[in-house]
């Protein structure tokens, strides 16, 4: 968590010590890709079975309720039906 922190902290959006550039780019994307990697070997893979139900519901939820949610307010200000699921 520090790391992210420092890297929010001295990266453009708040002090501006570095800029951006092809090369901060490439590496930050290798930095999400191991962030990514790592989080999967540190996850339980006993303890995600013994509470299968909940990780089911948590998993869908977490994707069908941001594009229902997403979705009716893509109709609630006009837009098409195919731009608002989109």
């Amino acid at each position: 968590m520090g790391k992210l922190v420092s890297g929010i902290l001295i990266g453009p959006a708040v002090l501006g010590w570095i800029s951006p550039s092809e090369m901060i780019t490439q590496i930050s994307e290798i930095g999400v890709l191991l962030l990514m990697f790592i989080a999967g070997l540190e996850t339980d893979i006993k303890a995600l079975n013994q509470n299968l139900n909940s990780s089911i519901a948590v998993a869908v939820g977490g994707i069908a309720a941001p594009l229902l949610f997403g979705y009716l307010a893509g109709l609630v200000i006009d837009m098409d039906q195919s731009h608002a699921l989109f």
